[in-house]
């Protein structure tokens, strides 16, 4: 796995998992963000999950629902 993506009412929480994940994150993201993205702190509304998961995975990368 790759990412890894916890829902917790209207946030999500992406929390990396492989090299490859934080080098896509790293590539969707400002650099201002970047702590909170790489440690897997960052919450993201929950309204683009599903085009930012697939864009994920059109690049190759495993996405993982986790639990909150």
């Amino acid at each position: 796995m790759d990412l890894a993506v916890a829902v917790v009412d209207r946030d999500a929480r992406l929390v990396p998992l492989s090299v490859h994940g934080l080098l896509w994150l790293q590539t969707h993201f400002d650099a201002s963000e970047w702590e909170s993205v790489c440690s897997g702190r960052a919450r993201l509304h929950t309204e683009g999950l599903s085009s930012l998961c697939r864009d994920a995975r059109n690049a190759g990368l495993q996405v993982t629902q986790a639990s909150a």
